[in-house]
């Protein structure tokens, strides 16, 4: 089992309390404690409210991993050792996918910080190129990177860090959270919606100016092939085209493109006041009904 981290995250604006201390535990589960607070509350974390990991689509692909090294043993006798393997794929999979997206804000954190002498592997280059085509059509002042907000208001508190947060010429802050993974375009979920109109909830009642979100995801995809049915014929379009299709078994790669989404919190507010209640009350029999809670002042 894997140590706890703690990282300490300054805060936005260098509000107090100036940082927060960030958790992790072995499972991915995150909480953040204020250092002055001598109760040490621990406040969930804005994407373990949401249970991102968890997701649908994530299990999907988990279950495809694990199909993908069964698959590949071809009438190999299974043991203690081959199991253990078969129930590590997916986790190994997911592990090398969070490594990317880890490396990925790294080098944009840097670019943004005005390194000019930022070192990559060549794999990162087409999404370093989408990044900056997305940057130069972005009208907007660059403030901070990589900084933790914390909303504590009534019943309600969580936490989280923001990838960055930018002026718009009205005067507008924007939170922008940068993505990569998915499969070709269209990777921005409804989960992405939540969790940044959370930090912008929190960002907006610690500044009083009006904040708006903004996602950016920097695409991968697969490699397309062209798949065959089982009786060995190509797969066509109806006009006979050829139609291709992901090889999941294959390493996703950068394409060099982007897709954003701007987001308008009070959209997807009671979406999360509704997760996070549920997430509050999970060790209840408390049942939330209609909206359920909402937080103060939406």
């Amino acid at each position: 089992m894997a140590p706890e981290l703690k990282e300490r995250i300054p805060m936005a604006f260098g509000a107090p309390p100036k940082e927060l201390i960030r958790k992790t535990n072995w499972r991915g589960g995150r909480t953040y404690i204020d250092p002055t607070d001598k109760q040490e509350i621990e406040h969930p974390s804005v994407t373990t409210i949401c249970n991102i990991v968890n997701k649908p689509q994530i299990q999907g692909a988990r279950q495809r991993e694990t199909r993908f090294a069964l698959e590949d043993l071809d009438g190999i006798k299974i043991d203690e050792w081959i199991t253990r393997d078969i129930l590590k794929a997916a986790d190994d999979s997911f592990s090398k996918a969070a490594d990317i997206g880890t490396e990925m804000h790294s080098i944009i954190e840097q670019v943004l910080d005005g390194n000019e002498g930022v070192e990559f592997e060549d794999f990162y280059v087409p999404a370093l190129q989408a990044w900056n085509n997305w940057r130069s059509q972005y009208d907007a002042t660059f403030l901070e990177g990589e900084r933790a907000l914390l909303y504590n208001q009534g019943t309600c508190s969580y936490a989280g860090t923001v990838d960055a947060i930018f002026q718009l010429p009205d005067g507008t802050y924007q939170v922008v959270d940068w993505k990569s993974g998915g499969d070709g375009s269209g990777g921005i979920y409804l989960d992405h919606a939540v969790q940044i109109s959370a930090y912008a909830k929190a960002l907006e009642t610690l500044t009083g100016n009006r904040t708006t979100g903004l996602v950016v995801r920097m695409i991968m995809q697969h490699p397309q092939v062209q798949f065959y049915t089982a009786k060995g014929k190509p797969k066509t379009y109806r006009d006979g085209s050829p139609k291709y299709e992901s090889d999941r078994r294959q390493q996703k790669t950068f394409t060099g493109k982007f897709e954003f989404a701007n987001i308008t919190p009070e959209k997807y507010l009671c979406e999360f006041n509704n997760r996070y209640y549920a997430f509050k009350f999970k060790d209840t029999n408390v049942t939330i009904q209609g909206e359920g809670y909402v937080l103060e002042g939406v």
